[in-house]
C-alpha cells in the first residue's frame, strides 16, 4: 500500500460494524479489511480510485458508499492538514537557517505564517476549499521549491487521470495517445460543470 505520510487512524463508526453484520460471514472480515486499509491509506484520497477496495462486490459498494464517502473526507482533511503544517514548517525552517533574510522578507513570512495557521484551524470536516492552490498560491518561489521536494501536492485532476489511464488499459481498441488526451479533456470539463463535490486532495 503505497504511503506517503503515517496516517496513524481514522475514525470508525458504530453504524459500520452493523452494516458489516448484515453481510454474510466469509465477506465480513474481507469488506472490513478493505475499509480499514482504506482509511489508512494516506495516498489515495478518492474512495473510486482506491485499489483497497476493488473487492467490493457491486452490492457491497452500494451499501458502504456513504462509509467510503465519510472516510474519504477525514483523509481529505488530514491531508489539507498536513499539507498547511508542511507550508508553516517550511516557512520556519526558511527563517531559522537563513542569516541573510532582510527584515521586510523576514515580515512577510511571519505573516504568511499566520495566514497559514488561520487556514490550518478552519480546515472544517465538510470543507470544499481548493488547498493546495490555496497554499500554491502563498509560497514564494524558493519556498515554493523547498516545500514540493518534501510533500507531494496532488489535485483531483490528477486522479481522474490515473483512473482513467487504468481503465484504458483494458481498452480492447488500441488507442492513439491524442485519443486518450481528448477523452481525459471531455471527463475534466464534465467534472469541472457538474458540483464539483471533489475537489483538491
Amino acid at each position: 500500500m503505497p504511503r506517503q505520510v503515517e496516517k496513524k487512524a481514522f475514525l470508525f463508526y458504530a453504524s459500520t460494524l452493523d452494516i458489516l453484520k448484515e453481510l454474510p460471514e466469509e465477506r465480513q472480515g474481507k469488506v472490513a479489511m478493505a475499509l480499514i486499509e482504506y482509511g489508512l491509506d494516506d495516498y489515495n484520497y478518492f474512495g473510486e480510485f482506491s485499489g483497497t477496495l476493488s473487492i467490493f462486490q457491486p452490492l457491497e459498494r452500494i451499501l458502504f458508499r456513504s462509509v467510503i464517502y465519510e472516510i474519504g473526507v477525514q483523509k481529505r482533511r488530514y491531508y489539507n492538514k498536513n499539507l498547511i503544517r508542511g507550508a508553516i514548517e517550511t516557512f520556519q525552517n526558511v527563517i531559522s537557517t537563513s542569516y541573510n533574510l532582510d527584515t521586510k522578507t523576514k515580515d512577510t513570512y511571519i505573516g504568511t505564517i499566520n495566514v497559514l495557521k488561520e487556514k490550518y484551524q478552519y480546515v472544517m470536516k465538510h470543507d470544499e476549499r481548493n488547498i493546495p492552490d490555496e497554499i500554491n498560491a502563498l509560497l514564494p518561489e524558493e519556498i515554493s521549491e523547498l516545500f514540493h521536494k518534501r510533500y507531494e501536492v496532488k489535485c483531483w485532476k490528477d486522479y481522474i487521470k490515473e483512473m482513467l489511464e487504468k481503465r484504458l488499459e483494458n481498452e480492447p481498441r488500441n488507442l492513439s495517445d491524442d485519443i486518450k488526451e481528448i477523452i481525459l479533456d471531455v471527463v475534466l470539463q464534465i467534472r469541472c460543470t457538474s458540483s464539483m463535490q471533489i475537489r483538491c486532495a
